[in-house]
């Protein structure tokens, strides 16, 4: 995939709500939607699908905590910054997880976090 456009593009409607329950619980969210119902699936199935994605997930929570010398540097320089700058430090480090997980959700091990 050439960019983030065409990888959102290949993104089925059930992938896509997968993903904004993933970034809400990530990063909270100012509105909290229902869950949708799961489609109808026997019970195994069901179960190993969800046993599977709990995998996919715990490792994306994983690297979201993990560190690098990027990220330990914006945590070092905010004591030194004011309020408003602090906040932006705070975006720079989520936004440069984000940028480590991409590889995970397009072509990771076994698929990558949505199967694609």
């Amino acid at each position: 995939m050439k960019d983030i456009g065409d990888l959102f593009a290949s993104l089925s409607p059930e992938d896509l709500a997968q993903l904004q329950a993933a970034a809400a619980d990530l990063f909270g969210s100012a509105e909290k939607s229902p869950p949708e119902p799961p489609p109808a699936q026997p019970e195994l199935t069901q179960l190993l699908n969800n046993a599977q994605l709990m995998r996919r997930l715990s490792r994306v929570m994983d690297a979201m905590q993990q560190e690098d010398s990027r990220t330990r540097l914006i945590a070092a320089l905010k004591p030194l910054l004011s309020v408003p700058r602090r906040k932006r430090a705070d975006e720079a480090i989520r936004l440069l997880r984000l940028m480590e997980l991409l590889p995970m959700l397009t072509d990771g091990k076994d698929g990558g976090l949505f199967g694609f």
